[in-house]
């Protein structure tokens, strides 16, 4: 149990980040599906990694990952297309910046795992 802890405690972060995100912050995002599969990503990520496999830095990764990715895709600004409308790219900046920080968990992971086998 103690070796899964880092999952639950991540899964945690990532609910509480999601309500935080999905509800209070709406107005900031103005998304009712995307942080929704975001989350569904999220928990499918730890529940493999954190908890049936008890790694520890994919879960953190992906927690993180989660909630740097709102904020760097709040620094997105809106630009306008030709007939005036307004463009926004937060999802797909939250999206890259989220699916970079789990594979740079699941890579570092690996490179961790062989380096204490050599050991």
């Amino acid at each position: 149990m103690k070796k899964r802890i880092v999952g639950f405690v991540s899964l945690c972060v990532l609910l509480i980040a999601f309500l935080t995100f999905r509800y209070p912050l709406f107005e900031l995002h103005g998304m009712k599906q995307f942080p929704l599969y975001l989350l569904i990503l999220g928990i499918s990520v730890i529940t493999v990694s954190g908890i049936i496999k008890s790694y520890r830095i994919v879960p953190i990764f992906t927690t993180i990952g989660y909630i740097v990715g709102f904020f760097v895709g709040q620094l997105a600004v809106t630009s306008y297309d030709p007939g005036g409308g307004t463009l926004n790219n937060m999802w797909q900046i939250w999206l890259i910046s989220y699916t970079t920080a789990i594979v740079a968990g699941v890579l570092i992971e690996i490179f961790n795992g062989k380096n204490h086998k050599k050991q």
